[in-house]
């Protein structure tokens, strides 16, 4: 197993992995519901998203987040989703449901 994945245990004992992650790294994109939001290039295998209100994010080299878009794919609010990158060209692009908000993006550190 990678330096950079441990494997800590549910309250039921069983092992699960989970990254480590880059906090000096982390971005807090602030979004609305009518301006897309992109990122810089994200350098990192993984990440973890969530958000303080109900979003559509997009993943790319040249991203662009639309409401139900056929690139674009819904963020519930609170949620956390965790997203393997394919390579370090990627960056998220976000834009609110129905409510301004933050989405915030932590990267696994690397190992």
């Amino acid at each position: 197993m990678s330096a950079d994945i441990l494997s800590p245990y549910s309250t039921g004992g069983h092992a699960f992995p989970a990254a480590v992650g880059d906090f000096s790294n982390v971005l807090n994109l602030s979004f609305t519901t009518s301006l897309v939001t992109a990122s810089t290039t994200i350098d990192a295998a993984l990440i973890t998203l969530t958000a303080t209100a109900d979003c559509w994010i997009s993943v790319g080299s040249s991203p662009t987040a639309a409401k139900a878009g056929s690139s674009s794919f819904f963020l519930p609010a609170k949620t956390v989703l965790h997203l393997a990158l394919p390579d370090s060209t990627q960056k998220i692009s976000v834009i609110g449901d129905s409510a301004s908000g933050t989405l915030s993006v932590l990267p696994a550190a690397k190992g």
